[in-house]
């Protein structure tokens, strides 16, 4: 008689380590669980960080992220950089993994870091120009500084105007 087959759930990832941290970034590493025991591919991860520790009663309310790489076969390194987080933060982080079914494995290991300080300001804006003007309208231009120096993107402008000078 054929009794039938069952599936195996995933196995727990449990060598999550912090392979990196900026000021709004931490990267993750870990090694590849198996679909069935030690041996073939999951299907999917969910990673997920809180500012508290991640526990199985609490990995509903954590943030999940978004992008998170596709599983390579069991044994391999792996690595996700998590963006978008607040500088001088402290993150912790878990992650899942699960099968086509989807049998899902437990939670891995849970790993911290804080992000660094962000001490470096954006260059200051040297080209400011008035284009067009207008009875009650000016257009200007500039080139946009980066969020550090002259590097990545700053978040806004603090932009005023005085009949006198500034």
């Amino acid at each position: 008689e054929n009794i039938g087959f069952i599936e195996n759930f995933t196995v727990k990832l449990g060598n999550l380590v912090i392979g990196g941290v900026g000021n709004n970034n931490i990267t993750l590493t870990w090694t590849a669980p198996g679909d069935d025991g030690n041996t073939g591919t999951a299907t999917a991860y969910d990673i997920r960080y809180s500012s508290s520790v991640i526990t199985e009663a609490n990995w509903g309310a954590a943030t999940q992220v978004t992008g998170e790489p596709t599983p390579a076969p069991a044994g391999t390194g792996q690595s996700f950089v998590v963006t978008g987080l607040t500088a001088s933060t402290t993150y912790y982080f878990a992650i899942k993994a699960s099968d086509e079914v989807p049998n899902a494995s437990a939670l891995s290991n849970v790993a911290s870091a804080q992000t660094i300080a962000d001490v470096i300001p954006p260059a200051a804006v040297t080209n400011l120009a008035v284009v067009k003007a207008k009875s009650r309208t000016l257009t200007l231009t500039w080139t946009a500084p980066g969020d550090d120096g002259s590097s990545g993107t700053a978040t806004g402008y603090d932009m005023r105007y005085s009949m006198e000078p500034i």
